[in-house]
């Protein structure tokens, strides 16, 4: 029997029913391990040329998959819930990120783990820190509550609880609390 990974899953959706691509992403990877934990749902601003606000969230999957195998599953999800690949940081119905892999290091032509942009993005950060504030990123082994903190630092913002998903999120190491799964 294979080694199951604890993987760290982004969510995001700025367009049609996001918290039913939410809901329907949970689903399906459900299929594919144990969705572990869910963090609270957040709204953020958009980058690039979309207008909508985005819903964002994160979840811990215990799954036997290998990263690229778990990356077309991913995609197989996505496409599942009408996104289309285009323009980048194009409006989307359901875009689902590998964020880390256990302690893995990966960069291949399809899939670079942890998410090379993770330490930057509050939209991650914010989710992130509910589940998994003190699991440490490789090859750094900087925690993740770490990275928020120096993230809301730096001011930028743009990030807010959104309505109904819970308290507002821990400023302490008390971050690792594994949130409940969220109801939509």
């Amino acid at each position: 029997m294979a080694k199951k990974t604890r993987y760290f899953i982004g969510l995001g959706s700025n367009v049609g029913d996001r918290s039913a691509a939410f809901t329907a992403a949970h689903a399906a990877l459900a299929a594919h391990g144990v969705v572990a934990a869910f963090s609270h749902v957040f709204e953020t601003a958009p980058l690039g040329p979309s207008t909508a606000p985005y819903l964002n969230a994160a979840l811990a999957l215990d799954c036997d998959l290998a990263p690229e195998p778990l990356l077309a599953a991913l995609l197989d999800i996505e496409r599942a819930n009408g996104r289309v690949r285009g323009e980048r940081w194009a409006a989307r119905t359901l875009d689902l990120d590998v964020l880390l892999a256990g302690d893995l290091v990966l960069a291949s032509e399809t899939l670079t783990v942890p998410h090379p942009r993770l330490h930057e993005r509050g939209f991650v950060l914010a989710p992130l820190v509910c589940i998994a504030g003190d699991v440490r990123v490789p090859p750094s082994q900087r925690r993740v509550i770490d990275l928020y903190a120096e993230w809301r630092q730096r001011g930028e913002g743009g990030v807010a609880l959104w309505p109904g998903t819970g308290a507002p999120l821990p400023r302490s190491s008390d971050a690792s609390r594994v949130v409940p799964l969220a109801t939509f």
